[in-house]
């Protein structure tokens, strides 16, 4: 579908377009897609190397690590990614690794929130009935899951010794 954003959000506010074609048009434009879809949390101009980790993530890569200074973005943008990826059923299992178990827990709620309650995201993609295991783990229907682990932890043969911060993805 070879329509520029603006066309496609006419037509889709026309109701012209179909969700799926939306969805469609956005699988190639990811970062157009971050951008349109979780506009209400960037609060600030895009940094320069926002557009290459949306890319990245969106790369298919197996291994990936991203330095980026303090209050760059990165765990906004990871959130983004991983609520898209759950909306779009592209994992089972999503690991979210943080400084402490609370920080993980957090990203926990913030992805939970971004699909429960983004209306862009819920009209594209449908409801999703995600339930809260326990502070660190969030469930789908669909059998998605979500855990989350700090510094030193442990769970089900996953280590993370001496972690920083960060994402691990699906």
């Amino acid at each position: 579908m070879s329509l520029t954003y603006e066309q496609l959000v006419a037509a889709w506010s026309a109701s012209r377009l179909t969700g799926e074609a939306v969805i469609a048009w956005f699988q190639d434009h990811r970062w157009l897609q971050h951008q349109a879809l979780f506009a209400r949390r960037h609060f600030c101009e895009p940094a320069l190397f926002h557009q290459e980790l949306v890319e990245l993530f969106w790369s298919g890569a197996q291994r990936l690590g991203v330095f980026a200074f303090r209050g760059g973005a990165k765990s906004t943008m990871a959130e983004e990614f991983i609520a898209l990826g759950a909306a779009e059923l592209a994992f089972r299992n999503c690991v979210i690794l943080g400084a402490s178990e609370g920080r993980a827990a957090e990203r926990i709620a913030a992805v939970k929130r971004e699909l429960e309650r983004n209306e862009d995201l819920v009209e594209l993609y449908g409801e999703a009935s995600w339930r809260c295991v326990d502070a660190s783990k969030a469930c789908h229907s669909q059998q998605r899951l979500h855990s989350s682990f700090g510094e030193g932890s442990r769970h089900q043969g996953f280590e993370a010794p001496g972690l920083a911060s960060g994402f691990a993805g699906y």
